[in-house]
């Protein structure tokens, strides 16, 4: 069974989309990230994976990641085993949220903490990706109409901008200073010798090293992390519509187009 080896402890938006591409090439299987959660979350069915990350009987509901990392940020039990089994890393929100929970259960893991340049960089960056899919009035149409999406939104206040940032993120100084914050403790609470401090922009070179890992004869992959984002979850939340507005609505749509039909062949 794969589980990760490496877990990303670097908040989303320091270059997770890139990192996660680079580690599945040296790795040669997945790494799980914040869109993998809102892949899931878009499958109709529940898989073998998703029966029993919560315990009891699965068959007959329809389970989503966004559960389960909801029920973690509640201090509920749940078999980390099974949520990641198919994954050798992991990065980005919402699991670096919980990186020491995830250190216990996985105790010979590599830690790789990605940052930005600057805390203010970073803000920028999840103020107007991130955080966009929190605020205005895109989410309170989306959250009204798909039910998943308000699971997901739940979701991500619990584990994010309420665990994380007290509610607070639009607040600039105070956000900054929470990922400040974040960088220190993660570098004092793991081990040296298991820890890569990273940014993106370095390339292959430090991620090879701390991996053990030749370095590849492919470019690194720098992903637009912000077309990346808006792509993927532009993506779920058609796949979200389709199944949750427009599948339920088409025995009307058909009993009406039949109806109208019977009308116009009587005239």
């Amino acid at each position: 069974m794969l589980l990760p080896e490496v877990i990303g402890a670097g908040f989303g938006r320091t270059g997770t989309s890139s990192l996660r591409a680079a580690l599945e090439v040296l790795l040669e299987a997945p790494c799980y990230h914040m869109s993998e959660v809102s892949v899931q979350d878009s499958i109709l069915s529940p898989s073998l994976l998703e029966k029993d990350i919560l315990g009891g009987d699965a068959s007959n509901r329809t389970y989503r990641h966004s559960e389960a990392w909801l029920a973690i940020a509640r201090g509920q039990n749940v078999d980390l085993r099974a949520l990641f089994s198919g994954y050798r890393a992991t990065v980005d929100f919402p699991a670096a949220c919980f990186y020491s929970k995830l250190l216990a259960e996985f105790p010979n893991a590599k830690v790789i903490l990605s940052k930005r340049s600057s805390a203010k960089a970073w803000y920028k960056s999840a103020y107007d990706t991130i955080n966009w899919t929190q605020r205005g009035w895109a989410r309170w149409v989306r959250s009204a109409v798909l039910s998943r999406r308000r699971l997901h939104h739940a979701m991500v206040r619990a584990c994010i901008w309420d665990r994380l940032f007290g509610g607070e993120f639009s607040d600039e100084s105070r956000a900054c200073e929470v990922y400040e914050e974040w960088l220190k403790e993660v570098e004092a609470t793991v081990p040296a010798d298991r820890l890569l401090i990273y940014e993106v922009s370095s390339g292959w070179g430090p991620l090879c090293k701390f991996l053990g890992q030749p370095i590849p004869d492919v470019p690194f992959p720098h992903v637009n992390d912000s077309e990346f984002f808006h792509t993927v979850i532009s993506r779920a939340h058609k796949k979200m519509f389709l199944f949750e507005v427009l599948a339920p609505l088409a025995p009307l749509i058909g009993a009406a187009g039949i109806g109208l039909f019977a009308r116009l062949k009587r005239r």
